[in-house]
């Protein structure tokens, strides 16, 4: 509200001063002075108007005997220009030798300003140097220059018949015939004899009112030009900042537009299980892509219109274009934290690559233990370990092929193997130890206590020693497991002998 209420205020003013500056002129006919006029190439211009051309030629030839460039200049200046300020200024703006003098005088006032060359000034001070002694104060040297003295010579030669009258007396003369004829009503006495026919409440009133009417039309003259200026000053304004940041969103969606199409790039390298996790995450980039060129088009085309009047629709393209940098930012900033997760997997998986190649060796040399110790053969135990170096070739191809996540998935397959082996390493001299041991004395121990006839004894303990003897065949070659459920079976049926034997 106080802005708007400086801004009434201040076009008021404006208007007011406008106004009374306008009736200030009418008034006293103030007429507009060309401050600094070109240079014509004579040494005498009048723009007083105030002499005739007879005393301006003889003044031009009076200073042409003068070895120093001197040119006059003769200014009405209304009192309004400072001419010691002046001189000098219009000296530069003809850009006068320095061996020159300008005199600016008004004639109408006799006040003066030089405008004085450089080597001039250097005289002048040599000169009041020399001044300083008393008997020196006569100036020997004809070609020294008094400007004071100058200035006087040029005033003395103005005299009240040389002024000029021009078109003034012209039109006294014809006032002067013209009023002569009784008859004759020039347009001032038409306008006199309206107005004094008129009452005087109402002469003052039409006077107010025009005064009013003047005034209101004034101020709303200042008040749309003030406007229109500022509107216009705001609009140039908003036009160089939105250019500015326009070229900034420019720049700023042309690097990450490269970013992407590196990440683009990037991404297409990685293969097999790798890529068909990255394939939603590239569909995005590349169709960040396609928008990416077709905003850069849209703002190009409007950057290139030479009069952009609807500055709200550019506002609109640079909003459009802020949050196309926020996408574009974060997909970047997704494609290096993927391409982040595939180096550290590959690391890791490069680490366990090193101890799996050393656990193999182990394994391989526990099984050639365990044959010699227990006389197996170990079959399913050498094809698992063949399978790890297998699968340990097959992880050095998908690291070739840039997979970083088949890399890890077949060292994690072959850790899993070599843990299962390592098991079964542990686990086969206790199942040797059942089967030679434990379950033989078992089998004898519970028939002997067992009640039922030698038939049915002696086929039992057929039944278990063939049982036992398909487990150490299943440990022989490896299969623990299976080795195992016959062990199990065996434990069963010893079982059912003591339960026999105990009901009767």
């Amino acid at each position: 509200m106080n802005k708007i209420i400086y801004f009434f205020k201040n076009t008021f003013f404006l208007s007011m001063s406008t106004f009374f500056l306008i009736i200030f002129s009418i008034t006293f006919e103030v007429k507009s002075i060309d401050l600094y006029p070109t240079y014509d190439g004579e040494n005498v211009i009048d723009m007083s108007q105030k002499f005739d051309s007879n005393y301006i030629s003889r003044l031009k030839s009076d200073l042409n005997q003068s070895d120093k460039e001197i040119r006059v200049v003769f200014l009405d200046a209304k009192n309004k220009v400072n001419l010691s300020f002046y001189a000098p200024k219009l000296f530069e703006a003809w850009k006068m030798s320095a061996d020159s003098i300008l005199v600016v005088i008004d004639p109408f006032t006799n006040k003066t300003g030089y405008g004085i060359g450089k080597n001039v000034k250097e005289e002048m001070k040599k000169r009041q140097i020399v001044n300083k002694d008393e008997k020196s104060k006569k100036i020997t040297n004809s070609q020294k220059v008094d400007y004071d003295n100058l200035v006087s010579a040029i005033m003395d030669k103005f005299s009240p018949e040389q002024v000029k009258v021009k078109s003034k007396d012209k039109d006294n003369k014809k006032n002067s015939s013209n009023q002569s004829d009784p008859s004759y009503k020039t347009d001032s006495d038409t306008s006199k004899e309206k107005v004094a026919n008129l009452p005087s409440d109402n002469k003052n009133m039409i006077i107010i009112l025009l005064i009013l009417v003047i005034l209101i039309i004034f101020a709303s003259i200042g008040f749309y030009i003030y406007n229109k200026k500022m509107i216009a000053k705001r609009q140039e304004e908003l036009k160089t900042t939105y250019y500015f940041d326009a070229d900034t969103m420019q720049q700023d969606i042309n690097l990450l537009s490269e970013k992407i199409n590196s990440d683009i790039d990037k991404m297409s390298k990685y293969q097999s299980i790798t890529v068909k996790k990255i394939i939603p995450h590239t569909e995005k980039l590349e169709h960040s892509t396609d928008k990416t060129i077709v905003y850069l088009d849209k703002l190009t085309n409007q950057l290139e219109e030479n009069d952009i009047d609807n500055l709200g629709y550019l506002r609109e393209i640079l909003d459009e274009g802020n949050v196309l940098k926020s996408e574009l930012e974060d997909l970047h900033k997704e494609s290096v934290a993927l391409r982040k997760e595939f180096k550290s997997i590959k690391e890791k998986s490069y680490m366990s690559l090193s101890d799996v190649r050393v656990n193999i060796e182990n394994c391989k040399n526990n099984v050639e233990e365990l044959k010699l110790l227990y006389g197996f053969n170990l079959e399913n135990s050498e094809m698992m370990i063949t399978e790890c170096e297998n699968l340990l070739l097959e992880s050095q191809n998908s690291i070739k092929a840039h997979d970083p996540i088949g890399f890890n998935s077949i060292v994690k397959n072959i850790q899993s193997i070599i843990k299962n082996l390592k098991r079964d390493f542990d686990i086969i001299p206790h199942l040797s130890n059942q089967l030679n041991e434990n379950i033989p004395l078992s089998i004898e121990a519970s028939l002997e206590e067992s009640l039922i006839d030698v038939a049915h004894k002696n086929k039992a303990s057929r039944e278990i020693n063939e049982l036992r003897e398909r487990a150490l065949s299943s440990l022989s070659s490896g299969d623990l497991e299976h080795s195992e459920l016959l062990i199990k079976n065996i434990f069963d049926r010893i079982n059912e002998i003591k339960k026999i034997t105990t009901k009767l």
